[in-house]
């Protein structure tokens, strides 16, 4: 049975200490039921993100339009 499908979208394994905390953080803090898939890109991955049930944003850089280019295109809630 599949759990509940979790896209991560950050900015990660790029040495980035914050992102990869998060990382590490999402994979002890959610039950192994959770399945976490962690992408660097929005556009680039529509597909994984619309295939999962729920988008959290957290990494990355949020603040700049480029980095949420194609936002409306998401078909699963999302969160930050």
């Amino acid at each position: 049975m599949v759990g509940t499908r979790l896209t991560v979208l950050g900015w990660f394994w790029h040495s980035n200490c914050g992102d990869e905390a998060f990382r590490y953080a999402l994979r002890q803090l959610f039950p192994i039921e959770v399945d976490l898939t962690f992408v660097n890109s929005l556009l680039t991955n529509l597909d994984t993100i619309n295939a999962g049930d729920h988008l959290l944003i957290g990494g990355g850089n949020i603040l700049d339009r480029g980095f949420l280019k194609g936002l409306e295109k998401v078909k699963v809630p999302y969160s930050f």
